[in-house]
């Protein structure tokens, strides 16, 4: 799941030294770990949003690890919950599982959803 935002608001919070990027097609990236291969984000440069892979965000900020330690600026449970809760800008594959992910009001998806679906090719 993608957790889509303008790329103008985010801040990189670790060096970006192992930040990779492939482009499957012109304008079209695809950030990755250099170092491990995670997928962690993809952005049509020409708009003004970035896709970020949900699961990579740190733990501080999606389930707050450390929020002790943040000066009151990250709650304690951190914001996965609001990230992932299928009220933001969330995007899907093509690769839904039918009966499982297909259709699910609480993540947004399906005909319930506020999702935003790839489109085939």
């Amino acid at each position: 799941m993608y957790h889509k935002v303008s790329y103008s608001s985010l801040n990189w919070t670790t060096p970006l030294d192992t930040l990779k990027r492939f482009y499957c097609s012109e304008g079209n990236a695809r950030g990755f770990c250099g170092e491990c291969g995670t997928l962690l984000y993809w952005r049509r440069e020409a708009g003004p949003n970035i896709s970020i892979a949900i699961g990579t965000v740190d733990p501080l900020y999606l389930f707050g690890e450390g929020w002790e330690h943040m000066n009151g600026e990250v709650p304690k449970e951190g914001f996965g919950r609001a990230l992932a809760s299928g009220c933001g800008g969330h995007e899907w594959v093509r690769n839904e599982i039918k009966g499982v992910t297909d259709d699910l009001a609480l993540l947004g998806a399906g005909t319930q959803g506020r999702g935003e679906r790839m489109e085939e090719e």
